[in-house]
Order: C-alpha cells, then structure tokens, then sequence
C-alpha cells in the first residue's frame, strides 16, 4: 500500500499541476479543472496519510536537500519566465519574421500614418471581433501610430451608438476624424488606408484625362479601359474628370494634373497650344503613348527635350518548356534614381511599348530622368509594317539596342510674365512636371494588375500632384493564409494540446517508471 501510494501522490501531483495550468489560462473553475484539482488534492492527501512518517525522517537526508534545490531552481526559473512574460505585455515588441511581411503594415499605410496631423479612431461595428485578423490588423495600426485608436461596438447590445454614426447592419467599420466619417464594409488593409487617406485629406486634387481623340474609356469595364485605373486614383483620394478641350481652348486652372492617355486621332492646333500654355504656367501633365498611335504628338514632346522612337521594343523572354523566345510585353526591373521609383523595387509588365529618350542636352530650364528601362536583350524594332503585317522581327544595325528607356520624368521651369508673379507675390521660380510613357496599354484594366503596374502608375500621379509623401509600395490583396477557427475550436485545440495530451504522456510515462523500478 505504501508504494502504491507513492505513485498516487506523483500522480497527484500532475493532476494538480495541470487543473493549476487550465484555470490560468481560462480563469474560471470548469469541470476539466475541478476534476483535476479535487482528483490531485484527493491523491496528494492519501499520499501524505501514508508516508507522513517518512516524510519527517527524510527532511535531513542528502538527497532530500538536492531535492529541495532543485525544486528551488525551478521555482526561481519560473519566477524569471513570469517576470519576462510581465516585462513583454507591458512593454511590448512585435517583429514580422516572414519573409514578405505578411502581417506588417505596407508601406503606404505607414507613410499616411505618418502623415496625420490629427487623430483618426476606427469604430468597428461588429458582434465579435476579439481576436480576429481584423482586431490584429487594427492593432497593427495603433501600434504604429499612436494618432490611430481603435475601439469595437456591438451594435444590438449599443444600438444607441450605432444609430449615431448612421450604421443600420453589423459588420461596418466607421474611420472618424473630427466630424469626418468614412463607412466600409470591407476589412482589407487597402480599405482602411484608403478610408484614413479620405477623411484626414478633406480636399481632393482633380485629375483629369484628356478625351474625344478615340482615347481608352474611363468608365469601361472592358479589357482595353480605364475603369480599374480610375478606381485606383479614386481610392487615392483624388477627383478624377474627364476634359473635352476642344470645346473650352483653355486646360481648366484647378486641374491638377492632365492626363493625355494614347489619343488615336491628331490633337487639334487649339488643344496643343492650351496643353503647352498650361505647361508654360506651371501645370503637371501625363502623357501616355502607344506604337503606332498619338499622331503629332512626337513633334509636340520634342520642345521640352523628350524624344518618342517609331519603334516597337521587343525583348528575350524565357518560357517554362520553351526556352528563350522574343516578346513584346518587356519586364522592367530597371529604375532611375527619381522620386517615383528611387525605392521601387518591384517588376513592371509592359505591353507594345515604344522606346522614350531624353534629348542631349536638353532645352534650357528643363531637367530629366529616365524612369523605366528594359533589359540588355532587348532592343527597340524600327520594321513597324514588318511586325505589324507579319508579327516577325529581326534585329538590324537602323534598331536601338537595350537597354531601352521607355518613360522619362522631367521638370520644366515655368514661363511665367512678370506681370502674373508680381501679382502673386511670388518670388520663387514654378516648375511644371511632365512624365511620358511609351505605353498606354500598361495601366488599363488587363495590366494594371499585373506586377507592380499600380504602384509605378499611382507613385507617377502622385508625384505629379505633388503629393511625394504617398509614393509608396501598396498593400496586396494577397495576404498569408488564415485559418479562421470559432471560440469553441479554438478552446479544443487548445485542451487537446497543452492539456490531455501532455498530460496522458506524463502519467504514462511515470506509469512505465514506477513499474519498472
């Protein structure tokens, strides 16, 4: 009996142990911890009632006293992994270490975090959210910024709040600052950025695409339109319009940024002076062009040093089972030190693009960069009628070897009268910005998806309307995989692996011991 209740006390020991470690991490006394804490106490006590005796005599034993330090040891190395569990939920440090950041903020919501001057709070509407990706994402924002807080409401048990911010279902995220209020119902990063970007910049810049000359749609839906671009720079908190300037002769003076999107017909002498007088004053514009397409438009970029090839530039791609073959949709991965790509780091798709060069030297008051550049196998084909009629290229001396530049970024020192400065008072010299792509075709709705296409055409806008602070990588929709699991999976799992599992080892385990001692 004696040694049977021996292992009775080691047993009761674990349950003890164990029944300790459920109600820490639940705080509440269920019946798994009940079991375990009378089952334990039970087991110690008809230990103890026949070993009480021995117990006293071997309290001055040798090995008792090793014991005893090595209970002591133990008690003193848990002491430290409580007081460093303390130290780490009171001073908190979070560290991502998957290789693409997939639970760290993008950058572009950390630049628009950055750029707060006042405080936004998030409202989540939401019947349970605890615990969440949501709550995590969030969490990440408050950690970031201490001008983003973030609170959830249950809206049947607080209809009263829900009622004040007009929200009439669950599952809405309110992004407040001041009276501003922004409602969405998605829960991406890309939502949240872009709702933070509307109501802390009340007033947004208009960005407007010259039509009427056979120009991609803007609002179609299609393959070869802009819809998807659109929607982008509305996310970005712009206006976008389109401008029919034939009928006006004058680019309006609130436009921010004119964007001349790969015309098919000739642009009228009226709307080329009206381009060059809103250029001359200091206005921003992007000029986008297609092989083969904007006629006259050439000869209209030569005056500011921009030099447009007859080309089309044909690169060496390799594909899986074919090897090496030429293709027309060169990937640049080569950028020039500017404000819009001086830290992109990511690839861009281009498709049909014409080779665009800067003028040596350039006119006076002007100064560029080459922006994007293909490959060294590349080239750009002058046999146009060749590829055109027969989709056959063969590299001749009259080609531009590669690398091919394919976008320039330039400044333009305005020429303004003295008469207009002097009435602005304005002593300091303006400068119109002009970026030119050869291709038009890389930011509709097939290939602005594709690689960083986006983020090279939203960096080129926002660097044009002088908002530099929001030229940044965006977020991706494609985010490590989840596992979403409910309260009551969560809790199983959680018995089955820090609970019975170790615990049926353990008593197994000193099962074999003591059967084989």
């Amino acid at each position: 009996m004696k040694k049977s209740s021996q292992i009775a006390g080691l047993c009761g020991f674990v349950l003890l142990l164990f029944g300790i470690v459920e109600f820490m991490f639940s705080r509440e006394f269920s019946l798994f911890t009940i079991v375990h804490l009378a089952g334990g106490a039970s087991l110690v006590l008809f230990c103890l009632a026949f070993n009480l005796g021995g117990v006293w005599s071997s309290l001055g034993a040798r090995s008792t006293r090793y014991g005893a330090n090595a209970v002591l040891y133990t008690v003193i190395f848990l002491g430290i992994l409580v007081l460093i569990n303390i130290l780490a939920n009171t001073h908190p440090v979070r560290k991502d270490l998957t290789e693409g950041g997939l639970f760290s903020l993008s950058d572009q919501s950390q630049k628009v975090l950055d750029n707060l001057e006042e405080d936004v709070q998030a409202l989540g509407f939401f019947q349970a959210a605890k615990g969440t990706p949501l709550d995590d994402l969030l969490k990440n924002y408050a950690n970031y910024s201490p001008r983003f807080t973030y609170e959830f409401i249950d809206p049947i048990k607080n209809p009263e709040r829900a009622s004040k911010h007009e929200v009439t279902a669950t599952d809405i995220l309110v992004i407040k600052c001041g009276e501003r209020e922004s409602k969405i119902p998605g829960i991406s990063e890309e939502d949240i950025t872009n709702a933070i970007l509307k109501v802390a910049n009340p007033v947004k810049k208009k960005i407007r695409f010259l039509t009427s000359h056979g120009e991609r749609d803007l609002a179609g839906e299609e393959e070869p339109g802009y819809w998807v671009a659109r929607k982008a720079l509305e996310n970005e908190n712009y206006e976008v319009l389109p401008l029919e300037l034939y009928m006006i002769d004058e680019v309006p003076a609130d436009t921010d940024v004119l964007v001349i999107a790969s015309p098919e017909k000739p642009l009228e002498k009226n709307e080329l002076e009206a381009i060059e007088r809103y250029v001359d004053q200091g206005g921003n514009a992007l000029v986008l062009m297609d092989p083969g397409t904007s006629p006259g438009m050439e000869e209209f970029l030569a005056k500011w040093g921009v030099k447009v090839g007859n080309n089309v530039v044909v690169d060496q791609v390799f594909r899986l089972f074919y090897g090496p073959s030429l293709g027309v949709d060169p990937v640049v991965e080569s950028y020039g030190d500017h404000e819009i790509t001086r830290e992109f780091g990511g690839q861009t798709l281009f498709h049909l693009t014409q080779s665009v060069e800067l003028a040596q030297p350039l006119p006076d008051g002007v100064t560029g960069v080459s922006l994007a550049k293909t490959s060294v196998s590349s080239w750009a084909e002058t046999d146009l009628e060749r590829f055109f009629s027969k989709s056959e290229v063969a590299r001749s001396e009259e080609d531009l070897g590669g690398p091919v530049s394919i976008a320039v970024a330039l400044t333009v020192e305005a020429k303004e009268t003295a008469e207009e400065a002097a009435e602005e008072g304005d002593d300091e010299k303006k400068e119109a910005r002009l970026v030119v792509f050869g291709d038009g075709a890389f930011i509709d709705n097939e290939y602005i998806h594709k690689m960083y296409n986006a983020d090279l055409f939203l960096n080129t806008v926002n660097w044009l309307a002088e908002e530099e602070a929001l030229i940044s990588i965006r977020p991706k929709t494609t985010r490590g995989s989840r596992v979403l699991m409910t309260p009551k999976e969560t809790r199983d799992i959680f018995y089955l692996s820090v609970l019975i599992l170790p615990e049926a080892l353990l008593l197994f385990g000193l099962a074999i011991w003591w059967r084989r001692r």
